[in-house]
Formats: structure tokens, sequence, C-alpha cells
């Protein structure tokens, strides 16, 4: 695709491929939240659900800044 095709030279938005879908992201560690991680990078609208008994593994993984880990951050952006 050429710039103009995609929006970039007009300053026009271009829709991603994913908009108007929703996905429950159940999943708890690695694969789950990455995968769930690019369909929102896809445009596509990801509400997280984590359980009370523990939720995601991915919160107590390193690196971390301060006691937040920036493994969970990057696995869990786009998400609601």
């Amino acid at each position: 695709m050429t710039g103009q095709q995609t929006g970039q030279q007009t300053g026009e938005r271009t829709s991603l491929p994913l908009e108007g879908i929703t996905v429950m992201d159940l999943s708890r560690a690695l694969a789950g939240p990455y995968c769930t991680a690019l369909l929102g990078d896809l445009g596509a609208r990801i509400i997280k659900v984590e359980s009370v008994k523990g939720g995601d593994s991915t919160r107590t993984w390193p690196p971390f800044e301060g006691e937040h880990s920036l493994y969970f951050d990057s696995t869990n952006r786009n998400k609601e």
C-alpha cells in the first residue's frame, strides 16, 4: 500500500480491520494476553476479566518499575 492508500499523506484516519469487534479476554499468562493485545492493536475492543482469586500471573513478572510489572503493561495494553 502507498501512503495515500493508508491515509498517511492525506491526514485521513483509516479504520482498523477489527474495529467494531469486542473480545472478552479471560486469559492469565503468556500467549492469551499477548494475542488479545495484538487484536487490540488491530482495532478490537478488549475487555479483560480476571479472577478475584488470582488474576493475571504476569502482574508478578519482571521487569518492574517500582512494584509495577512492565511485562503486564505491555501484554495488556488496549484493554478495558
